[in-house]
């Protein structure tokens, strides 16, 4: 168990961890519910079906954000709401802060060698607002 995790690290949504990431997984399925709750007990409730695929992540990212990053192909989101959510509805657990991901990966690169020869996409970065929900 890890004794100290870093304050850079720490509350970091489900899509600021994909913009951090040196790899990635095929994908992610959250399944949220209204009043800002994740529904994480109630996977098996799921229809339809899922398919693992072997992967070759190729090469470990070195230029992050990636500009080739399609977080809607790694991410997808079921609302268990009766109503359309709103932005404030999905904040809690899509948003990106700015200033939260570029501080988590100065961190990385300073304090962990997977991420010593990482380059920060700060071009990337600059061209979005401080708080964001991707599309």
């Amino acid at each position: 168990m890890c004794q100290h995790y870093p304050a850079a690290l720490e509350d970091l949504t489900a899509v600021e961890e994909c913009l951090i990431a040196k790899s990635h997984p095929v994908g992610t399925i959250l399944k949220l519910r209204p009043g800002r709750r994740s529904s994480s007990v109630s996977y098996n409730a799921l229809r339809g079906h899922m398919i693992v695929i072997p992967q070759d992540p190729g090469p470990l990212l070195q230029i992050l954000p990636s500009p080739e990053l399609r977080l809607d192909t790694l991410i997808k989101v079921f609302w268990l709401g009766k109503r359309t959510p709103v932005d404030a509805d999905l904040r809690p657990f899509l948003q990106v802060r700015k200033d939260k991901v570029l501080a988590a990966l100065q961190y990385l690169v300073g304090h962990n060698h997977l991420y010593r020869d990482l380059t920060i996409n700060h071009d990337l970065m600059d061209g979005r607002n401080a708080d964001f929900i991707p599309p």
